[in-house]
């Protein structure tokens, strides 16, 4: 029998008989992994306040003989449960945080090391109220986990794009390319959306929040990633 600490963020999680739970994390260690956690919807439990989705937790579990470890000891590390979901003036922070956790969960393969992956989520449940946090967690997803090239750079021929020349969308190779380098022909890119998403790409985070992005170019990019993530399974 292995103890073993840790903490994580909640993603999901499903009842399991009368009171018991299967929890769903983002440990920061051990990658995205399932728990059992017993009697954590009986309302005296000491769990159930601190496993509510959206927030982070610091844990102790016990790996016993089957495939699902069980929390021991379960301590609240941010709350942020029921400010996100009572936040009843503002219906876009649930919907916001929600989105965030369900690409997470989507992207992040069970064991796999994502430590950055668990910085950034839990700096951007934190920023909820900023309208574009999806869309500035979803490119730095996909920078964590390694799946896209430099953005900045043709990922055919992998030099520098030049926005003076014709740029086009590879949804093969996930990236921007110089329209010479694809035997195909493809819509061209207007230069602000690789500015975008280079930038977020590349920045910090924190620099990343207090950038303004118009609803146009917004939805340009969303179409994108879109197709990134279908080329991402």
């Amino acid at each position: 029998m292995k103890f073993f600490h840790d903490e994580g963020v909640v993603l999901r999680k499903h009842d399991v008989g009368e009171k018991d739970e299967v929890v769903i994390l983002l440990t920061k260690a051990h990658g995205k992994m399932p728990f059992v956690a017993k009697g954590s919807r009986d309302p005296k439990s000491r769990k159930a306040g601190a496993l509510q989705i959206f927030n982070t937790v610091a844990f102790e579990a016990r790996q016993g003989k089957g495939k699902m470890p069980y929390l021991q000891q379960v301590k609240s590390l941010a709350s942020r449960s029921l400010a996100i979901v009572g936040a009843s003036e503002n219906l876009d922070w649930f919907y916001r945080a929600a989105e965030v956790l369900k690409i997470t969960d989507a992207l992040v393969q069970e064991m796999q090391s994502v430590q950055r992956v668990y910085e950034d989520l839990n700096i951007v449940l934190n920023a909820v109220s900023v309208q574009w946090i999806v869309l500035i967690y979803w490119i730095r997803l996909f920078q964590d986990l390694g799946f896209v090239p430099d953005w900045s750079s043709c990922c055919v021929c992998d030099e520098g794009l030049s926005l003076e020349e014709p740029i086009v969308f590879s949804a093969e190779n996930k990236g921007f390319a110089h329209q010479s380098c694809v035997s195909l022909p493809l819509p061209t890119v207007h230069g602000d959306v690789i500015k975008l998403m280079s930038f977020f790409q590349r920045a910090d985070l924190s620099a990343s929040l207090r950038v303004e992005v118009s609803e146009k170019l917004a939805v340009q990019v969303k179409n994108y990633l879109e197709e990134i993530k279908a080329h991402s399974h």
